[in-house]
C-alpha cells in the first residue's frame, strides 16, 4: 500500500488518510456521470414510449430524464457500501502488532491513528489526548466523506422537478388536444400524476438510502475510534510517519552561526579592559544575540 501525501498539506493529514483508506473522491466526475445518465434517458425516451405514446406519459423524456439520474445517483454509491462493508470486515480481524505495522502494507486504522496523531505530541502524550485526538478524527473524516455524496443529494432534489416538468407537460398537450376539460379531468389527472409518483418514489428512494450511506460511515468511523488502543501509536508505521512528519517540519538552519549553540560560543574579546569595543565587536555580539 503506498501511503500518498499531498503536496498543499504539511504531513500526514486526516484527507491524506481518508483517501488512503476510501479511495479518491471524484464528485465532479460523478456529476458527469449522473448528467450524462440524465441526457441518456431522456433521448431514449422515444424507444421506451413506442408508438403508444398517449398512454405511456411516464415515459416522457424528462420523467426518463429524472429515472436516469436517480439510477446513476445508485450506481455510484455501489463502490462506497462496498467499501464500507470490506473496510468493516477486516476491522473485525485484528493482526500481530508486527504485522498490523508493516510500512508496506499497514492496517488501514493505522493510517487513521497516524493521522490523527499529527498535531499531540509524542512525548507526554496521554490516553486523554490520544482518545481525544481519534475521536475528533472520527468526526472529520465522516465530514469529509459525507461531502463526497453532495452529488447524489442534488439529483434526489433534481428528480422530482423532472417529474414535475413532465407532468406539466403532458397538461399542456391534454389542455392544447380538447376543449371539453369535464370530459377529459379524469383523465389528465392519472396521467400527470403518474410521472410525478414514480419521480418522487425515485428520489425518496435515493434518499433512504443516502442517510443508510451515512449511518454505515458512522458506524464504521465509531468502530474504529472505539477499537482504537494506546499501543497502536507504538506501531512502525505510526512511529515511522510521525517521525517523517517531525522531520520534514522541524525549521532548517542557513546561517552558520546557528549551527552552535549561543551559549557554546565564546563572546568577542575586547582589546583591553575599559575600552570601548569597536564596530566589528559590536556587530559580533548583535549576530550573537540576534539569535538566541
Amino acid at each position: 500500500m503506498r501511503i500518498t501525501r499531498d503536496s498543499s498539506e504539511t504531513g500526514y493529514t486526516i484527507p491524506n488518510a481518508v483517501e488512503d483508506v476510501f479511495g479518491y473522491g471524484y464528485p465532479w466526475l460523478v456529476v458527469c456521470g449522473i448528467v450524462a445518465a440524465g441526457v441518456a434517458g431522456a433521448l431514449l425516451s422515444p424507444l421506451f414510449i413506442g408508438a403508444e405514446g398517449a398512454e405511456r406519459e411516464y415515459l416522457r423524456p424528462f420523467a426518463c430524464a429524472a429515472y436516469g439520474i436517480a439510477v446513476a445517483s445508485f450506481v455510484m454509491l455501489t463502490p462506497h457500501v462496498w467499501k464500507l462493508i470490506q473496510l468493516g470486515s477486516t476491522l473485525s480481524r485484528r493482526p500481530s502488532q508486527e504485522s498490523a505495522g508493516d510500512n508496506d502494507r499497514p492496517w488501514w486504522p493505522l493510517r487513521l491513528v497516524a493521522a490523527s496523531l499529527l498535531n499531540t505530541p509524542s512525548l507526554r502524550r496521554t490516553v486523554q489526548d490520544f482518545n481525544a485526538a481519534v475521536a475528533a478524527a472520527s468526526q472529520q473524516a465522516r465530514g469529509l466523506l459525507s461531502y463526497r455524496m453532495w452529488p447524489a443529494c442534488t439529483a434526489a432534489f433534481i428528480a422530482p422537478v423532472l417529474g414535475l416538468l413532465s407532468a406539466w407537460g403532458t397538461a399542456r398537450g391534454f389542455a392544447n388536444n380538447s376543449n371539453d376539460t369535464a370530459l377529459t379531468l379524469p383523465m389528465v389527472i392519472s396521467t400527470v400524476a403518474l410521472p410525478m409518483i414514480l419521480s418522487i418514489s425515485v428520489s425518496l428512494i435515493l434518499m433512504v438510502a443516502l442517510v443508510m450511506v451515512d449511518q454505515m460511515t458512522k458506524g464504521l468511523l465509531q468502530r474504529w475510534s472505539t477499537q482504537a488502543r494506546p499501543i497502536d501509536a507504538e506501531s512502525n508505521f505510526v512511529r515511522a510517519t510521525l517521525t517523517s512528519d517531525a522531520n520534514e517540519n522541524a525549521p532548517t538552519t542557513t546561517d552558520s552561526l546557528s549551527e552552535k549553540s549561543v551559549y557554546d560560543r565564546e563572546p568577542p574579546r575586547i582589546a583591553s579592559e575599559g575600552a570601548a569595543p569597536n564596530a566589528d565587536q559590536l556587530k559580533e555580539l548583535g549576530k550573537i544575540f540576534g539569535n538566541e
